[in-house]
C-alpha cells in the first residue's frame, strides 16, 4: 500500500528543496570526507608497498625465486577451508588493496601497474585463485583505459584468468 500517495516513485515524499539539500549534503560529504580519506589511504598504501617491494629482502626473494623460510613451512591455501595464505599486513594484500583503491578512483593506468606488480607473486606462490582474480582486474583496467587498442591483451588476460580458475578447481 502507498501510504503517502507517491505512486511508487523514489523521493516522491520529498519536496524539490529537500532533494536539493540532500544532493548538496552528499556532494559536500564526498568532497570533504570521502575523497580526502581515499587520498590518504592511497598515499599510505603507496608508501608501504614501495618500501616493501624495493627492499633488499624482496629483491633477493624475487631474484632467487623462493619464498621466505617460514612461508615454505606453511601449507598453501588451496581450499577455502584452509587458513589464509596472505594476511592483511602482507605486501601482496597491501598491493592488492592499493590497486583496488586506484581502480575505484579511476586511475586505471596506476591500478594496472599495481596489478602487474603482484601477479607474479601469486603465480610464484601457485595461488591460482588470486592469480586469476588479478588477471580479471588487469583486463578490467585495460578495458576501461583503451578497449579497442588493447583488445588482444584484454582477451589474453581473461583467458589466463579462466585457465587459472580451472587450474585452481
Amino acid at each position: 500500500s502507498d501510504l503517502w500517495g507517491g505512486g511508487g516513485r523514489l523521493g516522491s515524499c520529498m519536496t524539490v528543496a529537500d532533494r536539493a539539500r540532500v544532493r548538496k549534503y552528499l556532494a559536500q560529504l564526498v568532497t570533504t570526507s570521502v575523497l580526502p580519506a581515499m587520498e590518504r589511504r592511497i598515499g599510505d598504501l603507496n608508501v608501504i608497498v614501495s618500501e616493501r617491494k624495493k627492499g633488499v629482502r624482496n629483491v633477493l626473494k624475487s631474484f632467487w625465486g623462493g619464498r621466505k623460510k617460514d612461508e615454505e613451512d606453511a601449507p598453501p591455501a588451496a581450499s577455502p577451508s584452509s587458513e589464509l595464505q596472505y594476511r592483511f599486513d602482507s605486501v601482496e594484500t597491501q598491493t592488492r588493496l592499493l590497486a583496488d583503491s586506484l581502480l575505484l578512483m579511476k586511475d586505471y593506468d596506476a591500478a594496472y601497474s599495481m596489478y602487474r606488480l603482484i601477479k607474479d607473486d601469486f603465480k610464484q606462490d601457485k595461488n591460482w585463485v588470486h592469480y586469476a582474480s588479478v588477471h580479471e582486474m588487469i583486463a578490467l583496467c585495460l578495458y576501461m583505459s583503451d578497449p579497442y587498442g588493447r583488445a588482444k591483451e584484454i582477451f589474453t588476460s581473461i583467458e589466463t584468468a579462466l585457465l587459472s580458475y580451472t587450474r585452481a578447481a
